[in-house]
């Protein structure tokens, strides 16, 4: 785990500043450049104590720089390229003399607050052991904390892991505070790097909140549709697809597709389409909180489905182990209005139609809502 790499945005304007603006700006920056937030007082003591003989203008120069990300009456937040290029410019020596003093001048604020300075600190310097220890404190708190407190946890953990993990981690804690936040704000986007779909422990689901009544979780309908020669699982509204399938949070959210490999997650939300690629009679889909569900499809081409819910079971230590598919577990049913694999002459006159290239758009998309009222998709 460590921070992301900066962006051309971010080494432009620190390279504009650099160029352009007075040395003692930057001078100031890299003294602060391990801090997540900066505030006033932060500011001042860093002046005095590193660049003594700057003026106090610089810190307003700073404040009001391209460098600053954030800004508010009370707190200033870099740019993270911008820390991460600032703090990589130190020598060792210097760099841990900048942590020592941004020990010192925030022991003031919260213990989440300095957990997060703390975790931000060891993703950078690449230190593991400290890194996973942060993490199983931030789960201590969370198993010995509940309500509001537990949110405010959550929140913190959409903040650091966003930062020291951004593409994901191989640790079990990350995973596990990644699902747990993201299931107990009701906020499951691109955010989340879950890794390999699993349940939460049980001392941890326990723990998650209720969602409130103004953040409902969506139900969203499922369709397999055919896009050529591409298989595309298509996700509609609940009210207008036979399949649906309900979610732990309110869009957008994360799900997990496997066909013939590992599998993706996806962020899915009205209206997304994702490629099955190769085409594939069978899908296993997987919420965030761990919910299975088998879709097999005998022709995807001719859009006939059955969904079956997988009906999930928790091992202990929080992994799947999905039974057989069996319709009397049922909850996502499909209705056929044709025999196994078979077409009315209606609709393979319309199949016949729409192959032929000289059949005009307008045409194309007649044939296309009629073969919908079949439940058969060519589009």
């Amino acid at each position: 785990m460590t921070w992301r790499e900066p962006n051309d945005f971010e080494r432009c304007i620190l390279d504009d500043v650099k160029t352009a603006w007075p040395k003692e700006i930057i001078a100031l920056a890299r003294c602060l450049a391990l801090a997540p937030r900066i505030e006033p007082l932060l500011l001042r003591n860093a002046r005095l104590h590193f660049v003594p003989k700057a003026q106090a203008e610089v810190e307003s120069l700073l404040w009001f720089s391209p460098l600053v990300a954030a800004r508010s009456t009370s707190e200033i937040v870099f740019h993270l390229g911008v820390s991460k290029t600032l703090a990589q410019e130190c020598e060792d020596e210097e760099r841990k003399a900048y942590w020592e003093f941004t020990q010192k001048h925030t022991r003031h604020w919260s213990a989440e607050d300095r957990l997060e300075r703390d975790l931000r600190y060891y993703a950078l310097q690449q230190d593991q052991a400290k890194l996973t220890q942060g993490l199983r404190e931030i789960l201590r708190r969370i198993h010995a904390e509940s309500g509001e407190n537990s949110l405010a946890l959550s929140r913190l953990v959409k903040r650091t892991l966003s930062v020291i993990a951004p593409k994901g981690s191989g640790n079990n804690e990350a995973k596990w505070l990644a699902q747990y936040a993201a299931l107990a704000l009701g906020d499951a986007g691109a955010w989340v790097q879950p890794g390999e779909p699993q349940a939460l422990p049980d001392w941890l689901r326990v723990k998650l909140p209720d969602l409130p009544a103004s953040i409902p979780k969506a139900e969203l309908g499922l369709e397999i549709r055919a896009d050529g020669r591409n298989q595309v699982l298509h996700f509609v509204a609940a009210d207008k697809a036979k399949d649906r399938i309900p979610l732990p949070s309110p869009l957008p959210t994360q799900l997990h597709v496997a066909s013939q490999g590992p599998g993706t997650w996806h962020t899915v939300s009205l209206g997304t389409r994702i490629a099955i690629i190769p085409p594939s009679q069978y899908l296993r889909l997987t919420t965030l909180d761990g919910q299975q569900w088998d879709l097999r499809t005998d022709n995807w081409q001719r859009g006939k489905a059955d969904v079956e819910n997988a009906g999930p079971r928790w091992r202990e230590g929080g992994e799947i182990e999905p039974e057989p598919p069996s319709k009397t577990d049922s909850v996502l049913e499909t209705e056929s209005v044709l025999g196994e694999g078979e077409f009315s002459p209606e609709i393979q006159s319309l199949l016949a139609e729409i192959d032929n290239p000289g059949t005009t758009p307008p045409r194309r998309l007649e044939i296309g809502d009629r073969l919908a009222e079949f439940g058969t998709s060519n589009r």
